[in-house]
């Protein structure tokens, strides 16, 4: 059975989506990869020439489909934040995919591939729509189940009851509620009592260092949720050198999308510990962090505090050593 794995962004995700292209043909064999289909909005051709490059230099076999083509089928429905129109393209895979293909992934471009996803596609999916990973850091109101970045999608089932026309009759009648999260509510209406629920290792979500529901050791798909991105001036998620380790080699190794925010950096340099503190001091004082109190407790903080933790550390290091080779 033919398969398919399908990416869809727009020219803010493409340094994302040359990682996550770079992570999957790394962690991939060439006689196991799937054709690989690149849904794009409005991506300018330079960008696309380099991301041509990275698929060609790794032997992927690879379609474009230009999504502008698709615009006159889209209602207008709201979108919000880091989110934008494209997510709703995803309800267009069944019609644009070949009849020749019955299941394809669908990945969001912010994910990086850490090992081998054939087993993914052994998943019995042929009496569910698709297939998909509980999201742990969903609300439990019920309302939403599953995350739709990461989808095994039964192409001929959704064929079958006209995915494009039920996602826009919910979205439409739904638009209070979706533009929160966009397409993921849409899914979840549809389909959140008959998805088949997939490991939480095909769709590893950690929003934040310190923020997380469960470990994995070495997830199959990492997740980079949220509008916090690892291609960000300041990042503090786990997976971050992982994530710019699969960008060496590119047009956009060491790249950053996004201009420096001060509110941003304050909170990736402050220890967890000391961040409820200045956000009362926030309440208390009326005013946010500036660009000159985050450079003075910057200051501070480099000297006073990581030289105490580097040497505690150093002197455990240093008992370790002596307790082995007593």
């Amino acid at each position: 059975m033919k398969h398919a794995l399908v990416t869809l962004f727009d020219n803010s995700y493409v340094i994302a989506a040359a990682a996550m292209l770079k992570s999957f043909a790394r962690n991939s064999k060439a006689g196991e990869r799937p054709a690989i289909y690149l849904l794009l909005d409005s991506v300018t051709q330079e960008n696309l020439t380099h991301l041509v490059t990275i698929l060609t230099k790794h032997s992927l076999e690879y379609v474009v489909v230009d999504m502008n083509e698709w615009l006159n089928a889209m209602p207008h429905i709201p979108t919000r934040g880091h989110v934008s129109r494209t997510a709703y393209f995803k309800a267009f895979i069944p019609d644009i995919l070949p009849g020749t293909f019955h299941t394809a992934l669908y990945i969001d471009p912010d994910v990086i591939f850490l090992r081998n996803i054939k087993q993914l596609y052994r998943y019995d999916i042929s009496s569910n729509p698709l297939g998909a990973v509980v999201d742990p850091y969903l609300p439990k109101d019920g309302l939403e189940v599953f995350n739709s970045g990461v989808m095994l999608l039964n192409l001929s089932y959704l064929r079958k009851i006209g995915l494009a026309e039920a996602f826009f009759n919910v979205a439409l009648q739904n638009k209070e509620t979706i533009k929160e999260r966009n397409d993921q509510p849409v899914f979840n209406i549809l389909f959140s009592k008959s998805f088949l629920e997939l490991p939480l290792t095909y769709n590893y979500i950690v929003h934040d260092l310190r923020e997380r529901k469960k470990f994995l050791w070495r997830p199959h798909i990492v997740h980079f949720a949220g509008s916090k991105k690892p291609w960000h001036v300041v990042s503090t998620h786990r997976y971050r050198r992982a994530f710019r380790f699969y960008l060496r080699g590119t047009v956009w190794e060491g790249a950053s999308s996004d201009p420096v925010d001060w509110q941003y950096r304050y909170e990736a340099y402050i220890p967890w510990s000391f961040r409820k503190w200045f956000d009362r001091w926030e309440v208390w004082q009326g005013k946010p962090f500036t660009e000159r109190t985050f450079r003075m407790y910057r200051k501070y903080y480099i000297e006073k505090f990581v030289p105490y933790f580097v040497r505690i550390r150093y002197e455990n290091a240093k008992a370790k050593v002596r307790k082995l080779m007593k």
